[in-house]
């Protein structure tokens, strides 16, 4: 399914959605098809009708994602509040809750990066977490290392490197 940030990136807000039709088509590339009717607000806070049709395209070089608004109509807050009551609204306020529930996860994973990484045993300086994938093999060196000035360095325990790397991904999304 098109997920609601798709619709927040084009301006609909209060998304509810009505009918959904997806088909795939096989010529000389896959394309998959999904046509989605639902009713939401513009913008301008206008209730709509609105049909979109998204289109992914399989190919290498294909752009990817494409969509089609393929009808646009106004209709009665009357109506949209019927649709809400009949359907139940995707609402945009689920979408900003994972994205703040995200942002805070990322935020708590830099906390704990910061409280794991060790100082230099020698100059006393911050160290940088590296690793050899080729070795599977995880080190602290001290970020004055590459000027020369330091050569602090330490290994790091199996079950410490896949914990810090896990909490390095986290870090890293958004």
């Amino acid at each position: 399914m098109i997920q609601v940030s798709e619709y927040l990136k084009m301006g609909y807000r209060g998304i509810v959605f009505l009918h959904k039709l997806d088909w795939v088509e096989t010529a000389d590339i896959k394309c998959i098809h999904t046509r989605q009717e639902l009713v939401c607000f513009n913008r301008n806070g206008t209730p709509l009708r609105v049909t979109v049709h998204w289109r992914k395209n399989s190919r290498l070089n294909g752009k990817g994602l494409k969509q089609k608004i393929e009808m646009e109509e106004m209709i009665t807050q009357a109506d949209y509040e019927t649709y809400l009551m009949q359907y139940g609204a995707e609402d945009d306020a689920l979408f900003y809750q994972a994205v703040a529930r995200k942002e805070h996860e990322r935020r708590e994973a830099e906390r704990k990066i910061l409280e794991m990484t060790p100082n230099c045993p020698i100059c006393g300086n911050q160290m940088i977490f590296k690793y050899r994938s080729h070795e599977g093999v995880a080190y602290w060196i001290c970020v004055v290392s590459s000027k020369g000035k330091c050569n602090g360095s330490c290994f790091i325990p199996d079950e410490t490197s896949k914990k810090y790397r896990q909490l390095l991904e986290i870090a890293n999304q958004i």
